[in-house]
């Protein structure tokens, strides 16, 4: 028989989530009292990859330290406060490419 505890980090009854982790980042995800493992770890899965489109952010902030990259400027936004659109610029993404050339040469009698 399962009975109903207290998570010593939330304060609310143990979830999937108080199950998985306990940590400071705990209330990054969005998951309620008695949802499942299930739901839990497609939240954490949703927030793994970073959003990007072809603006800068204009959304809500999900978390402090949420990244968005604005792919048609190449530049790398970090949330600043959740639950607002308080969005800090880190900088633009430079890349380099490589090419290599070999040569040869030939000798004719």
């Amino acid at each position: 028989m399962r009975t109903a505890a207290i998570c010593d980090t939330c304060a609310n009854y143990y979830n999937a989530k108080c199950v998985l982790y306990d940590g400071a980042y705990l209330t990054n995800i969005q998951v309620n009292t008695l949802d499942s493992l299930e739901t839990a770890l497609e939240e954490i899965n949703s927030l793994l990859p970073p959003p990007s489109g072809a603006s800068n952010p204009t959304g809500n902030v999900r978390f402090v330290g949420q990244l968005y990259l604005n792919t048609s400027n190449q530049t790398l936004w970090m949330g600043m406060v959740a639950g607002i659109p308080d969005w800090g610029l880190l900088g633009t993404i430079s890349t380099t490419t490589t090419t290599s050339t070999t040569s040869t040469t030939t000798s004719h009698p």
